[in-house]
Order: C-alpha cells, then sequence, then structure tokens
C-alpha cells in the first residue's frame, strides 16, 4: 500500500521553529535539520505502521541527528503528522492537536 502525507499546520509551525533555531546557530545545521525531518518522513512513509502507538492512535518516530520527534497517526492511506516536537520541551500540548 502507498501512502499519502498532510502534514497539519501545527506540526509545520513546529518544523519552522526548529528551522529557525537552528539558523541562528549554523545555517547549515538547519539544512541539515530540514533533510532529517524529510528523512524520517520518508521512513514513516515507507512502513508506518513500524512505529508502536504510544497515546490513541498516535506513533512517533525520533530524529537520529536532532532531539525532536514526529507525531502522526495513519488514516486509512493517509499518514497524518501532527506535530514536530523538541524531546525537552515536549508538552500534553501535540495530544490535543
Amino acid at each position: 500500500m502507498t501512502f499519502q502525507l498532510k502534514v497539519k499546520p501545527k506540526a509545520e509551525e513546529d518544523i519552522a521553529l526548529g528551522r529557525d533555531y537552528y539558523q541562528e546557530i549554523r545555517p547549515q545545521l538547519a539544512i541539515d535539520f530540514l533533510l532529517e525531518i524529510d528523512r524520517c518522513i520518508e521512513l514513516i512513509l515507507s512502513n508506518p505502521l513500524r512505529r508502536a502507538v504510544v497515546f490513541k492512535d498516535i506513533r512517533r518516530l525520533h530524529l537520529k541527528r536532532f532531539p525532536y520527534v514526529i507525531s502522526y497517526f495513519i488514516e486509512g492511506d493517509l499518514v497524518i503528522v501532527i506535530a514536530v516536537t523538541h524531546n525537552r520541551r515536549q508538552s500534553r500540548g501535540w495530544k490535543a492537536r
């Protein structure tokens, strides 16, 4: 089965905040952050059921190089990313998304 991707606006904001943070430190880090997000999204799309459910129907994948986690759920053939949060700044807020 081929899965399609939908990234919720709040998750897009999360990604932009992470990119902006790394851009201030070093521009190449911002590029690397976005590349790692892309790599992880491709990994999720290749087998979205591989990750365990951690809350209701939500699954998560931790980025390797950066302390972030992608939270998503599956609806039919659609993978919906609801949050991309920093490991230390995770709150219950993403669960309401």
